[in-house]
């Protein structure tokens, strides 16, 4: 490794700053702080459902940020765990989902985590992350419907009675014909 290449030395600059305690500190300090407004704010929302877009908006930025400062200080398990608060929180921003229960829960479960490795010595590098993480997955993985079942159309009608597999004509509750591609063009990827 040329260790006078510019892009070495810019990279051995970063990673030194990242390793400047007056620097983590501050960044522990901030954090922690936006952690608390983060926590107050999230009681809030749950009782809001997150129709108070600039409520959503301040939790959002205070874990964004974290997140953000994390990755320059190189803290790996702080920006996994905020990331997937953070994905959670923009599902709420976009109104992809309520701020219910399982949600608010959910990104206080990250708060506390994110707390925890903020205190710990090595701000998280040896923080069992996995809990959390199953916890923000399995929320995230719950809001995940096909758009066909998401965005059903009531007026659809369940069709039955035989399909012609060459034609995709299928007879309907009416005794009408409605069109059903064959199950080879049909689109598997939801």
């Amino acid at each position: 490794m040329d260790l006078s290449h510019p892009l070495v030395r810019e990279s051995m600059q970063h990673m030194q700053e990242a390793q400047d305690p007056e620097l983590l500190g501050e960044f522990v300090t901030e954090s922690l702080s936006g952690l608390q407004s983060v926590e107050q704010d999230l009681l809030l929302l749950e009782d809001d459902g997150g129709s108070d877009k600039e409520l959503v908006n301040r939790i959002f930025r205070a874990v964004h940020s974290i997140k953000g400062a994390g990755a320059y200080l190189c803290l790996e398990n702080l920006v996994t765990v905020s990331h997937r608060a953070e994905t959670l929180l923009d599902d709420v921003r976009a109104g992809h989902r309520v701020a219910d229960a399982p949600v608010t829960d959910a990104v206080l479960g990250a708060v506390d985590a994110l707390t925890a490795m903020l205190e710990a010595d090595d701000q998280g590098h040896s923080y069992d992350c996995g809990t959390i993480l199953a916890q923000l997955d399995q929320i995230l993985g719950a809001g995940q419907q096909p758009p066909a079942i998401a965005q059903a159309d009531p007026q659809v009608t369940q069709t039955y009675g035989p399909t012609d597999a060459s034609t995709g004509v299928v007879g309907d509750q009416q005794g009408q014909t409605t069109f059903q591609p064959p199950a080879a063009e049909q689109q598997t990827d939801i």
